[in-house]
C-alpha cells in the first residue's frame, strides 16, 4: 500500500471516530441489548404451508441501535432447532422411504432494518410506549456443517413494560437459497425459487432493555 493511501485511509478513520465521538455526546439514549425466544420451524418439502407444525424451542441474543422513534438496526445472534417427518406430508415424494424424519440445530446471525409504524421512545414521551413495525435484513445460518446464507423479515408489535423495557411478539420467516434443509431434494420444477428453496421460521417473545452509557436527556422531555 502507498504511503498516500494509508494516509487518507487513516484520515477517513479519524473523522469517521469523530463523527461516531460526537454523535455518543450528545445523542439521546439509542442503545438496546436484549434476548428474545420462542418456537422455530421451517417450510419445505415436509411441510409447505403451516408455519406452527412440529415446533421446536429456539433461543437468542440482541443489539439494536436506534436511529431514531422510527428507524433502527438491530444484529441478532440465535440457537435453534428444526424438526420433521414425510408421512405427515400428504403427496407423494419420490425418491424417498414412506417415513423420513429429521432433527437439526442451527445457529444464525443476522443484521436487521427494523420499521415502526408509530414513533416508539418511552424516554422521551409517555404517548410513544406502542407500536407495530416490520423488519427486513440478512442473514448467515449456520446448519449440518455448512453456512447457508438467507434473507429473513417479519413483522411484530412491542410495547413499553417500563420507561427502559420493551416487551415485544415477533414472527419471522427466513429465505433460505438452499433445498435440503429436511435432507429432501426437491425433484419438481428446478426453475423454481419459491418451491424449491426451503425457509426458517421463528415466533416468539423479544425483551429489550434500554442502556444508559452516560448520555443525557435533554431535559424538555422529563
Amino acid at each position: 500500500m502507498k504511503r498516500s493511501q494509508f494516509r487518507n485511509i487513516t484520515t477517513i478513520g479519524c473523522f469517521l471516530l469523530f463523527l461516531l465521538t460526537a454523535s455518543t455526546s450528545y445523542a439521546q439514549e439509542v442503545h438496546d441489548i436484549g434476548v428474545q425466544g420462542g418456537i422455530s420451524t421451517y417450510l419445505g418439502d415436509f411441510n409447505n404451508v403451516n408455519v406452527f407444525k412440529s415446533p421446536s424451542p429456539y433461543l437468542g441474543a440482541h443489539y439494536r441501535y436506534n436511529f431514531d422513534d422510527y428507524n433502527g438496526v438491530r444484529v441478532s445472534a440465535n440457537v435453534g432447532q428444526i424438526r420433521g417427518i414425510s408421512d405427515s406430508y400428504e403427496h407423494f415424494l419420490p425418491g424417498i422411504p414412506p417415513v423420513k424424519e429429521f432433527s437439526e440445530l442451527f445457529f444464525d446471525l443476522d443484521v436487521k432494518y427494523e420499521v415502526n409504524f408509530r414513533p416508539f421512545n418511552p424516554l422521551t414521551s409517555r404517548h410513544e410506549f406502542f407500536s407495530p413495525y416490520l423488519l427486513v435484513g440478512i442473514a448467515a445460518y449456520y446448519y449440518n456443517g455448512n453456512m447457508l446464507p438467507a434473507i429473513p423479515f417479519g413483522a411484530g408489535v412491542k410495547v413499553a413494560a417500563t420507561r427502559r423495557i420493551t416487551l415485544g411478539l415477533e414472527m419471522q420467516l427466513s429465505k433460505t437459497f438452499n433445498d435440503e434443509l429436511d435432507f429432501y431434494k426437491n425433484v419438481g420444477n428446478k426453475s423454481s425459487f419459491i418451491s424449491n428453496n426451503d425457509w426458517f421460521f421463528t415466533c416468539g417473545f423479544v425483551f429489550s432493555y434500554r442502556l444508559n452509557l452516560g448520555q443525557k436527556i435533554c431535559p424538555v422531555y422529563l
